[in-house]
């Protein structure tokens, strides 16, 4: 089991003041690198990009594998990878866009409501070193809730 850490970094607070803000990712990958000295999530959060996917796909997306990491007391990084699964037509089945998806989950007592952010990052098969490193550091083991008090 993973333990919930204790400490608070003020990531809270900035993925709630940059939320829905144009660029907000990119804010928040300098915090990254600035504050936490995670170069590795600023440079995955500087290549991520809003959800690629046509309406039309949207409920033929199959996730799969997530993993996550606590960042602090406050916020949780998820990542999941992501299929369309595309119908044949005349025989033919069509390219299946896929990649990964990255996603920062502040607690609602940090931000006043649940917030989740959800950044996306396509591939055409084979995900490259940066997303794959990342992915191979986060855990898939069940987090341990803390001891009420």
């Amino acid at each position: 089991m993973i333990e919930l850490p204790k400490t608070r970094t003020g990531l809270a607070a900035m993925a709630a003041g940059v939320a829905g803000v144009d660029g907000g990712h990119l804010v928040l990958a300098d915090w990254f690198d600035e504050h936490l000295n995670r170069s590795d999530l600023a440079a995955i959060f500087r290549r991520s990009e809003d959800d690629p996917r046509a309406e039309a796909d949207r409920e033929r997306t199959r996730f799969d594998g997530f993993r996550y990491a606590f960042l602090d007391a406050e916020v949780m990084l998820c990542m999941a990878s992501w299929k369309v699964i595309q119908p044949y037509k005349a025989g033919k089945k069509a390219p299946e866009a896929e990649g990964h998806l990255v996603s920062l989950c502040v607690s609602a007592e940090a931000a006043g409501k649940l917030l989740r952010w959800v950044r996306w990052l396509p591939h055409d098969g084979t995900p490259d070193d940066e997303v794959l490193g990342l992915w191979g550091r986060l855990g898939e083991a069940v987090p341990k809730l803390p001891p009420e008090e």
